[in-house]
């Protein structure tokens, strides 16, 4: 993503390592998921938007502003249902189901 070039190689880290964890441990009955969340509503994002540059700003306002609540449901709902990856609104969904291939599907 523009302008979060210390971010975007952190997450995909994390997202490797999430999906071998989730191939190693299904064995142990243990499941791994990662979490997108959306732009949401808590001071951090106030917070963050004090040195976000214009351009970041332009791109995250696309798809809107997500309640703490309304993230928090969409984890959990996730986590009920056995998904590896998980996310809130059209653009997250837009955003798992374009980039689908990309990484194992399941291990399970």
């Amino acid at each position: 993503v523009f302008g979060f070039s210390a971010y975007s190689p952190t997450k995909f880290a994390i997202v490797g390592l999430a999906q071998v964890l989730r191939m190693e441990l299904k064995a142990h009955d243990i499941y791994v998921c990662v979490a997108y969340p959306p732009d949401t509503d808590t001071p951090g994002f106030v917070e963050e938007n004090k040195s976000k540059p214009e351009e970041c700003r332009l791109i995250s306002e696309t798809a809107g502003l997500f309640s703490a609540e309304q993230v928090a449901k969409d984890i959990v709902r996730g986590l009920q249902h056995g998904q590896f990856s998980i996310y809130s609104g059209v653009d997250g969904w837009m955003l798992a189901h374009l980039t689908a291939g990309m990484g194992p599907g399941s291990s399970m």
